[in-house]
């Protein structure tokens, strides 16, 4: 999850009285680990890191559905949005 939506959700969780009273901090597309760092790898132009095992899905999948209920949309839905900015940046 982008810095800038994670404030904008502890933001909302303080000020409105009915936030949730608790909130997993993910986009509203999660992904498995290996597959963030296989995009950023890409996206840098550098090899991905093996998995060690490739046929299994690795990491936990974490509902977005209550973070999209409290801020309705996310100014970098997914992590591919997050990163490829930060990396066009450098």
């Amino acid at each position: 999850m982008h810095e800038s939506d994670l404030v904008r959700a502890i933001e909302a969780m303080l000020d409105r009285a009915d936030a949730p009273t608790l909130l997993h901090a993910t986009d509203a597309g999660p992904a498995p680990l290996g597959d963030v760092a296989t995009f950023v790898a890409e996206q840098l132009g550098a090899p991905a890191p093996p998995r060690i095992h490739p046929e299994e899905p690795s990491g936990t999948l974490l509902s977005g559905k209550r973070m999209h209920a409290l801020l309705c949309s996310l100014d970098y839905p997914s992590y591919r949005d997050g990163y490829a900015e930060i990396i066009r940046a450098r």
